[in-house]
């Protein structure tokens, strides 16, 4: 009878498990020395000894900063991640406007730009403004280029991750869109993507709440709604990587207003940006009395969120009561994921935020009424640590994940990838000052 042996464990993987293991020791100190390295990480002292001067002298992410008291013997060296010196763009790709910014890997910001987006431009001519701006913050920031590790972009829509590409954008009316490979042409960096919200809840991981929580979801309330799920200190994206949907979740199955999906009720129908517009001019079309009708000089199309909220806050009653109920809805919906996911916290980013205690109140209320009492006791309810900068630290987090996990190249042993020089995306994108 034969019996089934173990496998070998691969050498290499080993190898790079180890050095992320270092690496993220080193980070998340101030400054740590080798031996405290090995005591922490369970490896041994050669071992750790070895992956550091690989991480100073090969990869440049780790310095020395010194040496610590010692009673006796010779003191060990100090150790840091180097942040200052070692830089990433990170880039917001959204339906108003375009807003990147150039960082170094302590995301100290260096240069930063905001053009519009042009939405209803051919999708090429977007992403050579993208590519126009990560030009420009290079310009500016008058930075070693060769030690900027890549492009991080954040964009809303469904993400096929095994594809690599942006499967669909309701906002865009864009598919199958290789954003990577069609901006890695113009940039010469690598340029990784990824859908907004969960990009936020990577930057609330390695710049914000992260910190304290490594279970916790971060829900994006803005012009759509979405969540991105933070699980161990990982992010979560399902089988096929389109987890986080949450603006499709049935929310009231006798609404009327429709959603992007094309069903009825979702959340984000009755509760996003646009969402809460639709549900205003609802009730205008129906008589309603509201200082809305005069805001939008009599065009119901020209309602937004923003308006809404600002009228609620001068006391208009249709514009509270829509306010109101948008935001209970977006807490009965973050209960139901606190009683599946049981999260040390939930954040909340997004335009919506801007509304301040009328939107967190009603959605702590909910979560308070809705939710199991044992999971939300400790479960913290809170504001996105960057405000309206979240999707663009986001995007800057997203390369320093992948950094951290050594999943990129370290600049200067990176394979430049040939694009087809017969394509549109081959193209010289124009200068930035014509493009404003």
């Amino acid at each position: 009878m034969k019996r089934n042996l173990p496998q070998p464990v691969d050498s290499a993987f080993i190898k790079k498990a180890n050095k992320v293991t270092v690496l993220q020791a080193i980070r998340e100190s101030d400054s740590i020395s080798r031996p405290t390295i090995a005591h922490k990480t369970g490896l041994s002292l050669p071992t750790v000894t070895r992956i550091v001067k690989s991480l100073i002298n090969e990869d440049g992410l780790v310095v020395n900063t010194g040496v610590e008291n010692a009673r006796r013997g010779r003191p060990p060296d100090r150790l840091k991640f180097n942040g200052e010196n070692n830089y990433v763009i990170g880039v917001d790709l959204g339906y108003t406007h375009i807003y990147g910014v150039l960082s170094n890997l302590n995301a100290k910001i260096i240069s930063e730009l905001r053009i519009p987006t042009q939405i209803r431009s051919d999708k090429m001519v977007v992403l050579k403004r993208v590519a126009e701006v990560v030009k420009y913050l290079i310009r500016q920031a008058d930075v070693n280029r060769s030690r900027i590790f890549g492009v991080g972009v954040a964009v809303g829509g469904l993400i096929d991750k095994e594809r690599n590409i942006l499967k669909r954008n309701d906002d865009f009316n864009w598919d199958d869109v290789e954003i990577s490979r069609i901006l890695e042409s113009w940039a010469d960096l690598p340029v990784h993507f990824d859908n907004v919200t969960r990009v936020m809840a990577l930057g609330e991981l390695w710049y914000g709440i992260g910190r304290q929580y490594k279970n916790f979801i971060c829900v994006n309330a803005g012009h759509g709604i979405g969540a991105g799920f933070i699980i161990d200190g990982r992010p979560f994206y399902g089988s096929i990587g389109m987890a986080g949907q949450i603006g499709c979740m049935m929310a009231d199955p006798r609404s009327t207003l429709r959603c992007a999906c094309g069903n009825y009720g979702c959340l984000a129908a009755i509760a996003s940006g646009y969402g809460i517009a639709q549900a205003a001019r609802q009730r205008l079309d129906a008589g309603d009395e509201s200082s809305l009708r005069a805001q939008c000089e009599g065009d119901m199309g020209g309602i937004t969120a923003e308006m809404v909220a600002h009228a609620a806050n001068e006391g208009d009653q249709v514009a509270r009561d829509v306010f109101f109920q948008a935001a209970l809805n977006i807490g009965v919906s973050i209960a139901s994921l606190i009683d599946i996911f049981g999260p040390q916290a939930v954040v909340i980013g997004g335009g919506l935020t801007l509304a301040g205690e009328m939107l967190f109140q009603p959605i702590r209320d909910a979560v308070n009424q809705r939710s199991l009492k044992q999971m939300a006791a400790n479960v913290q309810i809170l504001p996105a640590t960057f405000g309206m900068k979240s999707a663009v630290m986001g995007a800057l987090a997203l390369i320093l994940n992948d950094l951290l996990h050594l999943d990129i190249p370290i600049p200067g042993k990176r394979q430049s990838q040939e694009f087809p020089a017969d394509t549109e995306a081959a193209k010289e994108p124009a200068d930035i000052s014509l493009a404003m």
